[in-house]
């Protein structure tokens, strides 16, 4: 499997409320691959609950994340399946791009269906052998996250990427504390995210070749700022950078107040 970065849906719809809403504002040559998408999923897992988190259409077994999906221009996204699972399937998975815990498939080509089940009734075990009643809960070590891909802290995060890359998100990690310094930082999807007031706020990840900064905004304003902008690769709410070139300071402060706003805003509704 092809390693790539890990992003959040480039077109999804900003007051989608539930996954069918969400579906419909896909793309029209996208909406028959991702109906049966969620077909899949919810046969695979009569049981989860579904629902928008993220911006992305949701799944939630027993009350803990299962799988989400979005959509983007050119492929379709799964996240949460869990680097454990991912490498199990490592054989089936080699023609498809991914990163940990993520998976892009091609929009212009079959979805791998039945691959999809296995992994999803692979994440429901993963879930009910992790939510055991005390008593018949199985010990792990402290370190089992970091040992199957996941980590811990942003640190922990920081710690794995390449040392390039450490440095530019050191600096994008500085950046984002300084212009909101009320905003507490920890490990959501795999990446570093920063929420303020509970709130997603912004977040950042990288691979091997570029790091990138996620606004967490596809708002028609968000999306004018980002167009503004020269030199990078953009996404819905997402800017790709080159591994060993940080961003500028002053950019990354305007997008985090601008982003501290836009919540305000929505939280005064």
């Amino acid at each position: 499997m092809v390693t790539k970065t890990t992003r959040p849906p480039a077109r999804m719809a900003t007051k989608a409320k539930t996954v069918s809403s969400y579906l419909a504002a896909a793309p029209p040559h996208q909406r028959a691959a991702l109906g049966k998408l969620r077909r899949t999923i919810k046969a695979a897992a009569p049981k989860a609950a579904e629902g928008i988190s993220y911006g992305m259409a949701g799944f939630k077994h027993n009350g803990k994340n299962l799988v989400y999906f979005a959509y983007w221009k050119e492929h379709v996204a799964l996240y949460g399946i869990g680097s454990r699972i991912i490498d199990a399937h490592a054989a089936e998975l080699k023609p498809y791009v991914g990163s940990k815990g993520t998976i892009q498939l091609p929009a212009d080509k079959p979805l791998p269906y039945g691959l999809v089940t296995k992994m999803v009734k692979a994440r429901i075990a993963e879930i009910e052998e992790t939510s055991l009643t005390p008593g018949t809960r199985r010990a792990q070590p402290r370190t089992a996250a970091k040992s199957d891909g996941g980590h811990q802290t942003v640190d922990d995060y920081l710690a794995a990427v390449p040392e390039d890359a450490r440095a530019a998100l050191n600096k994008l990690r500085k950046a984002i504390k300084a212009a909101a310094p009320n905003a507490t930082e920890g490990i959501s999807y795999q990446v570093p995210v920063f929420k303020l007031d509970g709130k997603p706020l912004v977040g950042f990840g990288a691979t091997t070749t570029h790091c990138t900064f996620y606004v967490m905004s596809t708002s028609d304003a968000m999306r004018a700022r980002l167009r503004e902008l020269k030199g990078y690769k953009l996404g819905g709410g997402s800017i790709q950078f080159p591994a060993g070139k940080a961003l500028p300071t002053a950019l990354v402060t305007r997008l985090v107040k601008a982003r501290i706003a836009e919540n305000k805003t929505r939280a005064r509704g």
